[in-house]
């Protein structure tokens, strides 16, 4: 068994009065079983409190000072006592049970930590000088404790602030005391820090223990205590330790407890919602973060502010709409419901003091290079989401075979990524209007007609619908199939059989509708003999759901997150070859009984998947960021923001961050570039010479 850890603790005192002297009885009280001495430093040389009053445990040292020595001599009087480890305490902090265990602990859990301290009003978020009928009591430390039970245990921190630190003593043997030629303990400790910085040593705060200011009821000591709380509260202000200081209370780690504690008093989490990769057609990335959005709102909880380059990106949703310039950095969230396409979009969120969620929708645009314009924008996508990613506090994927590929791909822990399947409004797609006559009027529906969205990215798999449709048409026994309408963007698709490229049979029965409305894709979804779906690689794959709501039988292929979705309620093909998928078709088409089955099943799907289902799932996961963060995602989100956005800065230039247009990732990764800055210059240098050589016979030719 590990030795059993014991430390002193030290309070300087201007008097023992009675007031002080319950005080110290508290402290012991709460201090087991690491307490090993309690020093007072007692400044006053003539003490009205009689000895009588005085603490009776025998742990308790008082040490009365007749030359009334300075803050910093005081508290270097107490260090000559000790034995061992010290804690130095504020008068009158208000300590959680066994504060003092657990600071000796997290000072003790890593080979070079040199001192460790408490929570303080600060980091809770909390007002010292509260009102006098808002006293602060043991239980509200307690309570407090209570609430970060979920946090890590401690978090590494540059510098010391608040009302209590812990140092261990062999790293006291090591720094030596405080100098005493410093004027304020301030001061004092935040030279013994930059010290021990210089030793390789560093400090952590403990998430799980408290030390809180005091506010008590107006008396008349009270003016006299809250000066002496002031003078020794040890907040590090040497010059040398503001940007650290700046720096870590301006992040995540800074803000966990009192994120934690704010929601848990509250009940209420401040959310921004980012919606500026939001496309101005209704595609499913947009249809999610609408749908999600409207249910959120309905949770009380939850308190919505929604991030935007422009409000048409909110259009129909409530709440408070702000632009990147209008930022202000007070959520306990950013929620990006999709993956982050735009490097230059990282810059708010993690660079922010908020929990970052990430909805990343699949991995299509990870693993498909022809989804983008250029190879270069490929990479510059992988790497974004793989930063983003890493560095976030939840991760929210549409189904479970899209978690287990985000999980394997990135080394990600599957517990970590919370499953919020999709959902549809069933109402929207059942819906029929009297002035749908005049759109079908419009649209001029064939009396029969398979129906499929003409999305032409590979994935899609548009292609082998089409040489499906193709074969159907051969072997129809008599007249002609239904016909096969396409609506959306299918501009290679388009291209390739209006420019003959295909044989004539593949064309026929085939239309191009282009872009619809929401209300001709609904009449399109309730007039078709089936939609088909023949799209390999899905995160989860919404239009099966909008048909099934539309009455609509689903014909789908085996594979990808789609029988995930449409569960039993789609007829899927035996394989996925086009043959495979006429086969499917042409046994829907000709099996009345099959699309009546088919119906009925998927009315009961679209109940099972509603939107107030995901958006509580969404919220569970917002509750876990902010409650239970992981340390392997805080670990990564202080890489992101410390070493990628601001450390590799070249000296004397501003944060990236900083700036409203951020650099590029690629350009802020320093040894890259470096790598790229001197390839550069010695391009230029090769070509400066290369230049004047050949002057240089020229001038001798001449």
């Amino acid at each position: 068994m590990p030795p059993t850890r014991t430390a002193d603790v030290i309070i300087v005192a201007d008097q023992l009065t009675p007031s002080m002297l319950d005080w110290i009885n508290r402290i012991l009280k709460r201090s087991d079983p690491t307490l090993n001495k309690l020093i007072v430093i007692a400044r006053a040389t003539h003490d009205p409190t009689p000895e009588s009053l005085a603490p009776a445990d025998p742990r308790v040292i008082i040490s009365r000072q007749s030359d009334h020595p300075s803050d910093v001599e005081a508290i270097n009087r107490g260090l000559a006592l000790r034995s061992g480890d010290v804690a130095l305490l504020a008068p009158y902090s208000i300590v959680s049970q066994n504060w003092l265990t657990e600071l000796c602990a997290v000072a003790h859990s890593a080979e070079r930590t040199a001192f460790a301290w408490p929570l303080s009003n600060e980091d809770l978020g909390l007002v010292r000088a509260a009102p006098p009928e808002e006293i602060l009591a043991d239980a509200d430390a307690d309570l407090a404790v209570q609430y970060a039970q979920g946090l890590p245990r401690c978090t590494t921190a540059p510098a010391i602030h608040g009302a209590c630190v812990y140092l261990r003593g062999q790293n006291l043997d090591a720094i030596k005391s405080l100098d005493s030629k410093l004027s304020s303990p301030a001061d004092a400790l935040a030279d013994w820090v930059i010290r021990a910085q210089g030793f390789g040593f560093f400090g952590k705060r403990a998430n799980h223990a408290y030390a809180l200011s005091p506010s008590l009821k107006a008396g008349n000591e009270h003016d006299r205590i809250v000066s002496a709380c002031d003078r020794l509260e040890l907040k590090a202000g040497h010059a040398n330790l503001n940007h650290q200081t700046a720096r870590f209370h301006d992040s995540l780690d800074g803000c966990l407890a009192g994120h934690a504690l704010e929601f848990l008093r509250s009940g209420k989490l401040r959310v921004a919602y980012d919606l500026r990769h939001i496309p101005p057609v209704n595609v499913g990335t947009r249809t999610y973060a609408i749908e999600l959005a409207l249910a959120l709102a309905k949770i009380p909880e939850v308190e919505l502010t929604y991030l935007v380059n422009t409000p048409v990106q909110a259009a129909g949703l409530s709440g408070p709409i702000i632009s990147k310039e209008e930022w202000r950095d007070e959520f306990h969230i950013v929620h990006k419901p999709a993956q982050f396409f735009k490097r230059t979009e990282l810059a708010i969120p993690f660079n922010s003091k908020a929990h970052v969620i990430v909805t990343f929708q699949d991995l299509i645009a990870y693993r498909v290079p022809a989804v983008f314009h250029t190879d270069a924008d490929f990479e510059v996508y992988r790497t974004t989401s793989a930063l983003s990613l890493l560095c976030a506090s939840g991760i929210l994927a549409y189904s479970s075979r899209a978690r287990e590929e985000i999980a394997t791909e990135f080394g990600i822990p599957a517990a970590e990524i919370a499953l919020t399947p999709l959902a549809v409004n069933a109402v929207a797609f059942a819906r029929r209007d009297p002035a749908d006559r005049a759109i079908r009027r419009n649209l001029a529906l064939p009396g029969r007609y398979f129906f499929s969205l003409a999305t032409d990215y590979p994935h899609k798999n548009l292609r082998s619908l089409l040489e499906a449709y193709a074969s159907l048409r051969k072997r129809w026994p008599d007249g002609n199939p239904p016909a096969l309408l396409l609506a959306g963007y299918a501009l290679a698709a388009r291209a390739q059989i209006e420019g003959g490229i295909d044989s004539d049979s593949t064309a026929t029965g085939v239309s191009f509708l282009g872009p619809v409305s929401s209300d001709e894709l609904r009449i399109l979804y309730q007039d078709a003999e089936a939609l088909v779906y023949p799209s390999l690689y899905e995160g989860f794959g919404l239009p099966p759901l909008e048909a099934m709501a539309a009455g609509t039988p689903v014909v789908a292929m085996p594979f990808s997150s789609v029988p995930e979705a449409a569960g039993d309620a789609a007829f899927y093909a035996n394989g996925l070859s086009p043959d495979d998928l006429a086969q499917a078709m042409e046994r829907v088409a000709n099996s009345p009984a099959l699309r009546a089955e088919l119906r009925e099943r998927g009315f009961l799907r679209v109940q099972q998947l509603r939107w107030e289902k995901t958006a509580q799932a969404t919220f569970e996961a917002y509750r876990s960021a902010v409650l239970t963060p992981t340390e392997r995602s805080l670990q990564n989100r202080r890489m992101l923001r410390e070493a990628i956005m601001s450390w590799s800065q070249p000296a004397g230039q501003s944060s990236a961050l900083d700036r409203e247009e951020p650099v590029p990732v690629e350009q802020l990764l320093g040894v890259r570039s470096a790598w790229n800055a001197l390839n550069a210059a010695i391009g230029r240098r090769v070509e400066r010479e290369t230049r004047r050589f050949q002057l240089t016979r020229a001038r001798k030719r001449a």
